[in-house]
C-alpha cells in the first residue's frame, strides 16, 4: 500500500508542475503537501524535493516581488525542518 500511495503522490506532485505558469503559488502548495506527506510516510530521498524546488522558482519568477520574499522565507524554514528531522534519521 506504501508504495502505491508514494507513486500516486509523486505523479500528482510532478503532474501539477505542468500548471505552473498559470498557477504557481497553487502548484507551490501542491508540491510542499506532497512532499510534506511523503515525508510523514517516512520516505527519505534527495529528489522527492526537486518538484517543490522548481515551483518555488515559478513562484519566484512570476513577478512579484513581495510574493517572492514570502515564498523564500517560508520555503527556508520549511526545508530548514526537514533538514533537522534529516540529521534525526542520520544520527
Amino acid at each position: 500500500m506504501a508504495a502505491h500511495t508514494t507513486y500516486v503522490l509523486a505523479t500528482v506532485s510532478v503532474g501539477a508542475l505542468l500548471f505552473r505558469r498559470s498557477y504557481p503559488v497553487a502548484v507551490a502548495l501542491v508540491c510542499g503537501a506532497t512532499f510534506t506527506w511523503l515525508d510523514a510516510l517516512d520516505h527519505q530521498g534527495e529528489l522527492l524535493n526537486l518538484p517543490v524546488a522548481v515551483a518555488l522558482f515559478g513562484v519566484a519568477v512570476s513577478g512579484y516581488r513581495r510574493r517572492t520574499i514570502v515564498a523564500g522565507v517560508v520555503a527556508a524554514s520549511w526545508f530548514g525542518t526537514f533538514g533537522v528531522r534529516a540529521r534525526q534519521w542520520i544520527s
